[in-house]
């Protein structure tokens, strides 16, 4: 985003003189440009997390029905 949409929406402001229309227009096209850094993100599985407990049902009692 630093490197990209701020120095992009400062030349759009201050530079070419856009109307804010366009500014914001531009200042969100940043999402285009980390598409690819997302997709290999998603892709490689690392943002997944076992958020749940392990070895839950392995207990005796519980498998025999006992409290």
């Amino acid at each position: 985003m630093w490197c990209y949409a701020v120095p992009l929406g400062f030349l759009a402001a201050f530079v070419f003189q856009l109307p804010v229309m366009w500014v914001y227009f531009l200042l969100c096209t940043d999402e285009f440009v980390k598409w690819p850094w997302v997709i290999k993100h998603y892709r490689s599985g690392k943002w997944l997390n076992n958020i749940t407990r392990d070895n839950l049902f392995d207990s005796e009692d519980i498998k025999n029905g006992e409290n």
